[in-house]
């Protein structure tokens, strides 16, 4: 079993060691994945409200490099388009949108995400407000500490900011 131990004398050399090439990251195919890994909980969700669940219409993420070579921490906005499927709707369909937001890992090798965590889920109207009668709006907690027994955490101890992506 071979492998490779690198010791670094201090924190900055550390940092600097992950400061390893990425290579550019598509952030479109990082939203796919992460919708492929959660959609079917967001459409039970959606549907105990009698909402049907569409396509993703916007998303917004956020990559970081954590101490595991290859393994991104990626922060997650993903907006849904919904629909009201109620046998008792009004004529006008209720224009909707769900929304998550949560956390995961991102392996850069495979294209895979991992440990996805939600953090919020809310559908709201066309305005932006929580719909009568159909309120959905949940927080999750994140690693924090309930009756003595610590819930998920997260499986990376660093979090270092990659760029941004352009807006072009």
């Amino acid at each position: 079993m071979g492998g490779k131990i690198i010791v670094h004398y201090g924190v900055r050399s550390c940092l600097d060691a992950l400061e390893e090439d990425v290579p550019p990251l598509d952030y479109q195919g990082m939203a796919f994945v992460i919708d492929h890994a959660i959609v079917e909980d967001l459409r039970d969700i959606a549907a105990d409200k009698e909402f049907g669940l569409g396509k993703v219409v916007d998303w917004n993420i956020s990559a970081f490099r954590t101490e595991k070579l290859g393994i991104l921490a990626l922060s997650f906005e993903l907006v849904y388009k919904a629909f009201d499927v109620s046998p008792l709707r009004d004529e006008e369909e209720t224009e909707a949108t769900l929304i998550v937001k949560g956390e995961c890992s991102f392996d850069l090798r495979d294209q895979a995400a991992s440990d996805v965590r939600k953090e919020s889920v809310r559908l709201l109207d066309a305005q932006g407000s929580l719909i009568p009668g159909k309120a959905v709006s949940y927080v999750y907690g994140g690693g924090i500490a309930m009756g003595g027994e610590r819930l998920r955490r997260r499986p990376y101890e660093l979090r270092i900011p990659l760029d941004e992506p352009d807006e072009s």
